[in-house]
């Protein structure tokens, strides 16, 4: 037969498992996270996909605002800020940050940094000197290397 102390822990072991028991069924019951339908996703997906195979008259595949149905509006503004659109090689001298935005692997911020950096240093000699410029690695210079171009102003006296 069990002592009093040993009762008393045997019925303290159940409690606790019954409580962790229940615990477990309640949050199977009542807080089971609702699974995601990826079907509009998957949806969206193959139609630009789709759209960005086909290609215009021009021989050009259609920007992604087209490509995803947007309205004209926004589809003006996509067609602004598109590869297509940009004058490649960039003149890292004189293109503003937007217009930096369009190398490979420069966000907003690094084109702004690249901006500011000229505005204080005077103008890019070479383009390893963009690696002073804080974001750009030598991975980074490699990828935008074939887009850009270093142009000097001669100023005239």
């Amino acid at each position: 037969m069990l002592t009093e102390s040993q009762r008393r822990a045997l019925i303290t072991l159940l409690l606790i498992w019954a409580a962790v028991l229940g615990y477990q069924i309640v949050k199977q019951l009542f807080f089971t996270p609702d699974s995601f339908d990826f079907s509009r996703t998957d949806s969206l997906f193959r139609h630009t996909s789709d759209s960005l195979r086909r290609t215009d008259a021009s021989g050009q595949p259609p920007s992604p605002a087209e490509a995803t149905g947007q309205s004209a509006t926004l589809q003006a503004a996509s067609r602004q800020a598109t590869w297509e659109n940009a004058p490649l090689p960039i003149d890292v001298n004189t293109a503003d940050a937007a217009t930096l935005t369009r190398l490979p692997r420069i966000g907003p911020a690094i084109a702004q940094r690249i901006v500011s950096y000229r505005e204080q240093h005077g103008p890019f000699r070479t383009p390893e000197d963009l690696l002073k410029v804080k974001g750009i690695g030598p991975k980074t210079l490699e990828r935008i290397r074939p887009h850009i171009a270093i142009q000097h102003k001669q100023t005239s006296r």
